[in-house]
């Protein structure tokens, strides 16, 4: 003998799993979001920063103080 269950029960935890899972796709989209919209600023500041002038690394090693660079115009490469 089997017994049917017509309850509303199962239903309804379906439906707060469904809402759950539902929360949890729309957190991970708003995370997807910031995260590449993060990425975008990024990717602007470091191609700026490649334009920068860059120094040889022999320069940097020999111009190194207590552990400080100090830049040195005349030793620096332009790269224009």
């Amino acid at each position: 003998m089997t017994m049917s269950y017509t309850g509303s029960a199962p239903v309804n935890q379906h439906k707060e799993e469904d809402a759950l899972r539902g929360r949890a796709v729309k957190n991970q989209k708003a995370i997807w979001d910031k995260t590449l919209e993060m990425r975008f600023l990024l990717q602007k500041a470091f191609s700026t920063s490649n334009k920068l002038p860059q120094v040889s690394l022999s320069v940097c090693r020999s111009k190194h103080l207590l552990g400080l660079f100090i830049p040195v115009p005349s030793l620096m490469q332009d790269r224009h």
